[in-house]
């Protein structure tokens, strides 16, 4: 599978502003390809960012990927984000069975009780070609991925001092936390309370759906995010 995404999308609903310190680089939360690959007895993902800069001493320091796989025919699944307090939920379509969540500094290899671990992940990534290289085993995984295989990929910041993970939001940018909109207004996507707003900066789209519409939490409670299928 090879699916590429828009670059300069990187603003979640449109309205989404980088963290102001120099730590954080243009591009760094905008996704522009996701690649699937079977490499025999693992499963290799690939997510190109439009920058891949070393971020606070690690090759993907800024980075919070998070794949959700739905299998056909997999059971059970769950609809529910990595963390409730990410403020999205996966469309039932794309309803999950196994969640990779990949980062600089952690990770996550869970089925859809969201805290059973069935794996290891390994993770490496590349400042030149901007790619997040990270495999798993594949009978961890459910198999081969397949026509009929769903992702749902969502990319944000990751912050290590948060619960979920998930660099957090103020309504506007701050030196290590994003900006629901990049000055103050009374556009209502601006006067929403920041704890509240979906934590995906860039996710990855069928042909159907624009992501302006999916991730606006203005029309949408909750946000729902819809998975790309193998054809």
């Amino acid at each position: 599978m090879d699916a590429t995404d828009p670059a300069g999308d990187d603003n979640g609903p449109g309205n989404y502003a980088y963290p102001t310190s120099s730590d954080f680089h243009a591009g760094a939360f905008d996704l522009t390809d996701f690649q699937v690959y079977d490499t025999g007895t693992t499963v290799t993902f690939r997510v190109q960012t439009r920058d891949l800069t070393p971020t606070f001493g690690s090759p993907l320091g800024a980075q919070l990927v998070d794949v959700y796989v739905h299998q056909p025919g997999g059971s059970p699944t769950s609809t529910a984000a990595s963390f409730q307090t990410r403020n999205y939920a996966i469309a039932p379509g794309s309803a999950w069975s196994r969640l990779l969540e990949v980062q600089g500094f952690g990770q996550r290899f869970v089925d859809s009780t969201n805290t059973n671990t069935v794996g290891t992940i390994t993770i490496s990534a590349n400042q030149i070609s901007r790619y997040i290289t990270f495999s798993v085993d594949k009978a961890a995984l459910g198999g081969t991925p397949a026509s009929g295989w769903i992702f749902t990929v969502v990319l944000t910041g990751q912050d290590g001092f948060s619960p979920d993970q998930a660099r957090g939001f103020q309504p506007t940018p701050q030196p290590f936390q994003f900006g629901v909109c990049a000055t103050a207004s009374s556009d209502p996507h601006c006067t929403v309370n920041p704890g509240t707003v979906p934590k995906a900066v860039d996710v990855l789209t069928p042909s159907s759906v624009t992501q302006s519409d999916e991730l606006d939490y203005t029309k949408h409670q909750p946000v729902v995010i819809s998975g790309v299928a193998i054809p």
